[in-house]
């Protein structure tokens, strides 16, 4: 999983590359599990983001998640999607569930639309689903992007922090296959691959809004959230440290 801090709209900048592969590879080919991003993506990107994205790539062969701090306009959303095409295009993922505040879905989907479907991974699906969607035809969606999409090339599920709030239950058990959908008394493990915040302060506390984590409890929130647990422990024992 990876929390996407903040919520700026990503706007890749073309900087001079000798690059002339067709992927950018983090890893050699010839190793189990290697990762590219493919050359136009890569091209685009600013110094810092291809920092970011090896970052991120760092982070998915520990088995953990983290926080992409940058600032507000540095490009988050670009960095996200350059780090889903790479994973959707050598194979090691094949869903994602975006949670974005409603204001900025529409940009979530023109970036992942241009740069990871067209650009990228053409069988690859995204996905937006609005309280307005009925509630048969949300849980197919789920279990379909869930499962990597209708051709299983990977699936990229944009909602807002309300619907999974309102529906939890939706977004957990859901399984695909043969154009259904299983609902399960408990919900099934793993079902994203990644699951990616943006405005990750809204889990920090029901019960404030605010973008600045205002004690050690919030800030243990998402961090913990984030890490699966692993960087800072139980809040008991860290608020002690």
């Amino acid at each position: 999983m990876a929390a996407s801090g903040g919520g700026g709209n990503a706007s890749g900048g073309r900087e001079s590359d000798d690059d002339e592969s067709d992927d950018y590879e983090l890893t050699p080919r010839k190793k189990k599990g290697a990762f590219s991003v493919p050359a136009e993506l890569y091209n685009r990107m600013y110094a810092h983001q291809r920092i970011g994205v090896r970052w991120l790539w760092s982070l998915h062969q520990g088995d953990m998640g983290g926080i992409l701090g940058d600032d507000m306009g540095l490009g988050k959303t670009f960095q996200v999607t350059c780090f889903l095409a790479g994973l959707f295009g050598t194979r090691q993922a094949k869903s994602a569930l975006v949670l974005a505040p409603k204001s900025v879905m529409r940009g979530w989907e023109d970036e992942l639309g241009r740069w990871l479907v067209r650009a990228a991974c053409p069988k690859a699906e995204v996905v937006v689903m609005a309280s307005e969607m009925p509630a048969k035809a949300r849980r197919r969606a789920i279990a379909l992007a869930a499962e990597g999409g209708s051709r299983g090339r990977g699936a990229v599920l944009i909602t807002t922090y309300g619907m999974v709030s309102s529906n939890p239950k939706q977004f957990a058990p859901a399984v695909g296959g043969s154009g259904g959908w299983i609902e399960r008394e408990e919900p099934r493990k793993h079902v994203w691959d990644y699951v990616i915040l943006d405005e990750g302060h809204k889990i920090k506390n029901a019960s404030t809004k605010t973008p600045v984590q205002n004690n050690l409890k919030e800030l243990h929130t998402v961090v913990d959230w984030a890490t699966f647990g692993k960087l800072l422990g139980p809040y008991k024992y860290f608020k002690k440290a």
